[in-house]
């Protein structure tokens, strides 16, 4: 007899250290605990737990086997809804040993012969009334009955009702981590959503060969959730900190859970949107990272897309409907007839949305991708409502290629373009059509008195023709002013056609030659340059292929793409070859440019000096060659031709 308890004693002690029990209390602490258990076998089918039993006192711990949990549907007339299989070292019907007004909130049925090892509340409450303080609150945390004030602390399961809480409590499974033990891992796949009991986690990603960490994790909060509902690769490492307790759910598990409650699917949602623009906002994205404190309010207006292998996101010609960010996966985005592929974290789609305009490429998907898409009404909200938020955004992506009306729009843009024109001592351009803003404001808010003294000294300040900061207006524009005055005819559109003209002017002469000064490049500096904020961004190697797109263009059509784009200013002069003796010609590159800067950016030629005989189409092609294998120039970088 006594062979066969020592035997049973040992079979269950056994079994108990199998699970998390065993790694949580001492061997003193776990050979106590096990006296209060009886072993019992059970056959398959029998039904341990009834839904809504209440006042239970039973507790389980699967030994060998496995159980089935479900619940009753809300139709009586239909069959139970599985939920989830519990397994082997599995607890079942925990709360019960410490809430005696508890009512079960699933049914248990054995999926097969099961082992258990089975205690009763006041068998429970007995050994715990000799315990310390900080054993009972072990021993609490142990068997779970934490749990639901965990799951209670999770922002998106807030709003659940309490029965759901409880049901959703019996779907999750108990693991141990030690310290320094990878939870998840960048790039495998898993189906697992986790929450941490105890404990703290870091999540990291790999950044071209060096881990970066993202953050930190503590109790109450979740990871792994994506690929719940993506069925994408784990997009981070995380790393248990210390010992970690988590709760896991499994996807087929959770899946079925929604059919109970489908209020939780857009709450999960939101959650899993969140994290995904903070993930995301690790990898420098722009538009993201000027919004860090609205990180909330863009994750909400976000849709999450899941596109399949080979499958188009739009083709060119199509409106602008939104802007994209990769979460993951591969995706093709073709232009001029080049392509380009990107990778997480890269955006697409933006340059339509900002300028308006038609898709201009091609994106497909390379491999099954999921994406963050920012529809256009939203872009604009977060981008575009205010005007200079607006200039701003397009002067950081079109760069040299922006229009002069778009930097007047931005205070440093105006300021930066005002210093430049002090510099060229042609001030009286911008002050003018300032002067006519100004008119223009006055004559919606003064009398006509007011209104004729302004538009006089309008007039003899820059259009009459002894003004002395006068602006080149054509004559016909300034007799037809003058004509008003005579009239008294003074309004507020008197002077538009001038103020139009000067815009004009300004665009096609000062102002590109402000595109390619320090000045420009100071504004840049100020605000910020996408190209700097992420130096790698795959677009713009687009548009370095589609400018100098296949090899097999022509001298002519390189020469002319060159001369057509906007690059740095280049200069010319001779020097002796100091190993040949021969003459040379040196074009200089006057400052450092940026890839998208080398290509968009105006080659200007300044005439080589007389009797130097250069044939300056072959420098022009020479450099254009040179950008399209990939050169990048430093300051004062010179291109020699013999």
């Amino acid at each position: 007899m006594g062979c066969s308890k020592s035997k049973h004693f040992n079979e269950k002690l056994e079994f108990l250290s199998g699970t998390v029990l065993g790694l949580y209390t001492t061997i003193e602490e776990l050979r106590e605990f096990v006296k209060i258990f009886k072993l019992r076998r059970y056959e398959t089918g029998f039904r341990i737990i009834h839904q809504s039993e209440e006042n239970p006192e039973t507790f389980y711990v699967i030994a060998q086997g496995s159980m089935s949990i479900t619940c009753a549907s809300e139709n009586k007339d239909d069959a139970e809804q599985f939920l989830c299989t519990k397994q082997q070292g599995s607890f079942v019907g925990e709360r019960a040993l410490f809430d005696p007004k508890h009512q079960r909130s699933a049914n248990v049925t054995c999926a097969e012969d099961c082992t258990c090892l089975v205690t009763t509340r006041p068998k429970f409450q007995k050994f715990i009334e000799n315990l310390t303080a900080e054993q009972h609150q072990r021993f609490r945390k142990i068997l779970g009955t934490s749990t639901r004030e965990v799951l209670l602390g999770v922002p998106m399961l807030e709003n659940l009702d309490m029965w759901k809480i409880q049901l959703l409590e019996s779907l999750f499974r108990t693991t141990i981590h030690q310290p320094g033990a990878f939870i998840l891992q960048e790039g495998s796949f898993g189906q697992t959503l986790y929450i941490i009991y105890d404990g703290n986690v870091k999540c990291t990603r790999d950044c071209n060969g060096t881990e970066l960490t993202l953050g930190q994790k503590t109790k109450g909060d979740f990871f792994g959730e994506i690929s719940l509902l993506a069925d994408v690769p784990r997009t981070a490492n995380i790393v248990a900190m210390d010992k970690v307790l988590t709760l896991s759910l499994e996807v087929e598990d959770f899946r079925r859970f929604l059919q109970i409650a489908p209020e939780l699917l857009g709450a999960f949602r939101a959650a899993m949107k969140n994290n995904i623009v903070n993930y995301l906002h690790t990898f420098n994205v722009p538009f993201l990272k000027s919004l860090t404190d609205r990180i909330n309010e863009l994750a909400e207006a976000c849709e999450l897309l899941t596109i399949g292998e080979d499958c188009t996101v739009y083709n060119e010609g199509d409106e602008g409907d939104g802007f994209f960010v990769i979460v993951h996966g591969q995706i093709s985005l073709t232009k001029d007839g080049s392509s380009v592929k990107m990778g997480t974290g890269k955006w697409f789609g933006e340059e339509s949305l900002v300028c308006d305009s038609l898709r201009d490429s091609t994106v497909e998907a390379v491999t099954r991708s999921v994406l963050l898409k920012l529809h256009k009404h939203n872009f604009r909200s977060f981008f575009t409502e205010d005007d200079e938020v607006l200039a701003e955004t397009k002067i950081r992506m079109l760069k040299a290629n922006v229009d002069l009306r778009t930097v007047l729009t931005h205070s440093a843009g105006r300021n930066q373009f005002s210093l430049y024109l002090a510099d060229e001592y042609s001030t009286e351009n911008l002050a003018f059509v300032d002067a006519v803003g100004a008119f223009v404001e006055q004559c919606r808010v003064a009398d006509g008195a007011k209104v004729k003294e302004a538009a006089t000294e309008l007039y003899a300040k820059y259009v009459d023709a002894k003004a002395k900061e006068q602006v080149n207006i054509p004559a016909r524009l300034r007799e037809e002013i003058k004509e008003t005055m005579q009239k008294e005819q003074f309004c507020a559109t008197m002077f538009n056609a001038a103020k139009e003209e000067i815009l004009r002017l300004m665009s096609v002469d000062t102002f590109k030659r402000f595109s390619v000064s320090h000045r420009f490049q100071s504004l840049l500096d100020q605000i910020g340059d996408f190209d700097d904020e992420v130096e790698e961004q795959d677009h713009l190697t687009l548009q370095k292929t589609r400018r100098f797109g296949s090899r097999k263009k022509t001298k002519d059509s390189v020469i002319e793409s060159v001369k057509s784009s906007r690059s740095q200013l280049v200069t010319s002069s001779r020097h002796k070859n100091s190993d040949s003796g021969k003459d040379e010609s040196r074009f200089t590159l006057l400052r450092k440019p940026s890839i998208d800067v080398q290509i968009q950016q105006t080659v200007q030629l300044n005439s080589p000096r007389a009797g130097t005989n250069v044939d300056e189409d072959n420098v022009v092609l020479q450099i254009g060659e040179a950008l399209h294998n990939g050169s990048r120039f430093d300051d004062r970088s010179s291109i020699r031709i013999a």
